[in-house]
């Protein structure tokens, strides 16, 4: 998470927040708090984080987003990667992802990660297939930019997952049949990309 005296950043997993908090990092004049990018703090809800610093925030929400197919592709080969878990799509099923965290392995349901995020409504979403526009389009509300912080912003090339991108892992019924396991995430999908 990444905290100013105008807004709050919170970091949803496997969205492009290592290049977001890549881009934030060109401005250091902005940032009143910072998780250590090596902490899974840099995952904490708003609500959390304001419960770690006795207090509300009242600054802007500022929050990643990525589509739920791809999400869920990312999470599966970080999975595979870092868990040694091989990426299969029974790790997925009614709404709920299986995640291998060392000493936790357990069904996490995917609704309900996006909603711990949702407990007040975000002012402004950084989709992942859009990052340096989306960044700068949105940072443009704190910060008055020039033509070298664009080219700056732009130079950041997303880290993005460490297999093909090109390729689709799941058919167009699967694709279907998840949203219809996720609305919460479907329909701010819908809201953020049509």
């Amino acid at each position: 998470m990444i905290i100013s005296r105008s807004f709050i950043w919170a970091h949803l997993p496997k969205a492009g927040g290592t290049t977001i908090t890549q881009m934030f990092n060109l401005f250091p004049d902005l940032i009143i708090f910072q998780d250590n990018e090596k902490s899974h703090a840099k995952h904490d809800t708003f609500e959390s984080k304001e419960k770690q610093f006795r207090g509300t925030f009242n600054q802007k929400r500022i929050m990643n987003f990525r589509r739920l197919p791809e999400w869920l592709t990312s999470i599966m080969f970080h999975m595979e990667r870092c868990a040694n878990m091989p990426f299969s799509k029974d790790n997925y099923k009614d709404g709920s992802v299986f995640l291998d965290m060392g000493s936790i392995k357990e069904w996490y349901n995917i609704d309900d990660l996006l909603q711990s995020y949702l407990d007040k409504p975000i002012d402004y979403f950084i989709r992942t297939e859009y990052l340096a526009h989306d960044f700068i389009k949105v940072m443009s509300n704190f910060k008055e930019f020039t033509p070298g912080d664009f080219e700056m912003i732009k130079s950041i090339h997303s880290g993005m997952g460490h297999y093909d991108k090109s390729k689709e892992y799941f058919s167009k019924e699967e694709i279907e049949q998840i949203c219809m396991d996720c609305p919460v995430w479907a329909q701010l999908e819908r809201s953020l990309y049509e």
